[in-house]
């Protein structure tokens, strides 16, 4: 079945249902599939979403409303408005250029209790995101809390640095980092200082050379390790690393081989994490996304066959 928005601005208004559930069904051509909370006026409960295609759309679900619970959005398959052909981005313009973003995101949710998992993304500005209002509803009923997204598949993918806001209440460790090479100082901390928990407002960050020298400063990452491309086993660099008007190269996903090197320097790094890494072996886990010898994970939705990308 086959449900063609003709350039409508929502297709599903869901807002005030509770346990409806859509399957097996195609969405296209619209602005938003799905809407189904605005903040502060209602959401919705239970939605359930399994098994359907989106194509054509700016945006696929959506709800930002803190009472919004119990969401089950599985198995489905958004292809978004974006370039296929070319790598955008947002944070560096003066690499990538002005560009519109004609699809925003595929699933954004607020509220608690959602499961989002083995959905297939691509050709969006955004895929899955937990929708941010700065400080949290009062009530802990209204927290954006138990939220559990796994094995979902995003169809292409670009390479990233990383700058770090933080409060006084957040921890990180046990990560692995590749230092950009020929760069003076890779790491960037903002971070609040005692007594306060958090401060937006402080601009100046605090810049390090190696890893060492911020975990020295901050506490931070004191079993944090520095790492490169030789820890996988067969994982090569961007070629080339995108530039002004080079745009980069998308890389298909399905190509990219990020399961560890036996012996390798990420290999029983990462720390024990209840009910998430228990089946490790070895006397830790490993960092990344595979545990050496493990069978592989099952990205994206559970009844697709064939080795063609999802979204040609």
């Amino acid at each position: 079945m086959v449900f063609d928005g003709d350039g409508a601005f929502r297709l599903f208004d869901v807002t005030g249902s509770a346990y409806h559930i859509f399957e097996g069904i195609t969405l296209r051509n619209t602005e938003v599939a799905f809407w189904a909370g605005v903040k502060d006026v209602a959401g919705a409960a239970g939605l359930a979403v399994k098994n359907c295609r989106f194509e054509s759309v700016e945006i696929g679900i959506d709800t930002q409303f803190a009472g919004s619970m119990g969401f089950y959005l599985a198995d489905n398959v958004f292809i978004g408005r974006d370039d296929h052909y070319r790598t955008l981005g947002w944070a560096s313009p003066g690499v990538y250029g002005a560009h519109p973003i004609n699809s925003y995101y595929a699933i954004k949710v607020y509220g608690s209790g959602h499961t989002i998992a083995h959905n297939a993304v691509a050709f969006f500005h955004d895929g899955i995101t937990i929708s941010t209002h700065g400080v949290p509803d009062p009530g802990r009923q209204d927290w954006a809390v138990a939220i559990d997204i796994y094995n979902n598949w995003h169809g292409s993918t670009e390479w990233h640095r990383v700058a770090w806001r933080t409060d006084d209440y957040s921890t990180y460790d046990y990560d692995g980092f590749r230092p950009n090479k020929g760069v003076e100082q890779n790491y960037t901390w903002i971070g609040a200082k005692p007594p306060a928990l958090a401060d937006y407002t402080q601009v100046q960050p605090q810049r390090f050379k190696t890893l060492a020298e911020l975990a020295a400063a901050t506490g931070q990452e004191t079993h944090g390790i520095e790492i490169d491309y030789d820890i996988f086993e067969s994982l090569q660099p961007p070629n080339p690393p995108p530039t002004a008007g080079n745009y980069g190269k998308p890389y298909e996903a399905a190509d990219l081989n990020f399961k560890l090197k036996a012996g390798s320097k990420a290999v029983d790094a990462g720390m024990k994490i209840p009910n998430v890494n228990d089946g490790f072996a070895g006397r830790a886990p490993d960092l990344g996304a595979y545990e050496v010898g493990q069978p592989l994970p099952v990205y994206g939705p559970r009844s697709r066959t064939g080795t063609r990308p999802f979204y040609w």
